[in-house]
């Protein structure tokens, strides 16, 4: 991989992965191993969630078509090798989230009963997180706010109104209403090319990508990589030492990086 050509994005739009296409990948055993790896590395990197989900669905029959999306993927690490999640303290914390349904080649499933669910099953992460900061102690100020992208359904969070077309999804209607009533969850909506949620859904172009990517706080950093590890503990043990016998305390950062 060292003469690989760099990628922009981690998957092209015009490479639909599909379960019998080509011919068999010589070597399973390959294909799972270097997919394992990229599941670990997704934990830290959300740009890759979207297209190392989809290539973990064919490890137990991998064709040559998905080998050739998993050496993609490669050559967009190449390319983004010093990028990582960065987190940064706040002293107001907001819990925002968003919403958003894959219709992949499916035109005809699109309809607002999907979309509806989908915020039904975010409201319910919404709960859970809650639940876990206050655990830790961790105050929200402020009612999280869920991001839709279909204003059908942001309407039928507040509208008690039903019809033919609702009736069968009317227990994720009650819960997501009750919340809204309660004034325990705030639904609005966002425009589909400002839709966070796009970048872990469906491929995107070099440009949304890139952007999606900036918000969702995936950015290039100055990240020390393995063979230097050694060395940065030495350098901050030295360090340790020489502010303990100089009586100085060593600040500290404000922000934390994940990455490779």
């Amino acid at each position: 991989m060292d003469k690989a050509k760099p990628c922009v994005t981690p998957m092209s739009t015009s490479q639909p992965l599909i379960k019998s296409a080509g011919i068999p990948f010589h070597d399973p055993h390959l294909y799972r191993s270097v997919v394992g790896g990229l599941q670990y590395l997704s934990f830290t990197r959300p740009d890759l969630t979207f297209v190392v989900h989809k290539v973990s669905k064919y490890m137990q029959n991998p064709m040559e078509p998905h080998w050739a999306v998993v050496k993609h993927i490669l050559h967009y690490l190449k390319n983004t090798i010093s990028h990582a999640l960065l987190i940064q303290p706040t002293t107001d914390l907001k819990l925002h989230t968003f919403s958003d349904v894959d219709w992949a080649s499916d035109r005809d499933d699109k309809s607002t009963k999907a979309e509806y669910k989908a915020l039904a099953n975010v409201a319910a992460e919404i709960q859970w997180i809650k639940s876990l900061l206050t655990d830790f102690r961790v105050p929200i100020a402020h009612s999280p706010i869920l991001w839709c992208d279909n204003i059908v359904a942001t309407y039928l969070t507040s509208n008690p109104l039903f019809h033919a077309r609702t009736k069968h999804i009317e227990i994720d209607f009650h819960y997501v209403h009750d919340q809204v009533l309660r004034g325990q969850l705030h639904v609005q909506f966002v425009s589909t090319k400002d839709q966070y949620a796009n970048a872990l859904t469906k491929p995107l172009t070099s440009s949304r990508f890139l952007l999606l990517c900036d918000n969702l706080r995936v950015h290039s950093l100055p990240v020390r990589l393995r063979g230097h590890v050694e060395e940065q503990v030495n350098e901050t043990n030295s360090s340790t030492k020489d502010s303990f016998i100089s009586g100085v305390q060593s600040p500290s950062t404000n922000s934390t990086c994940l990455g490779v």
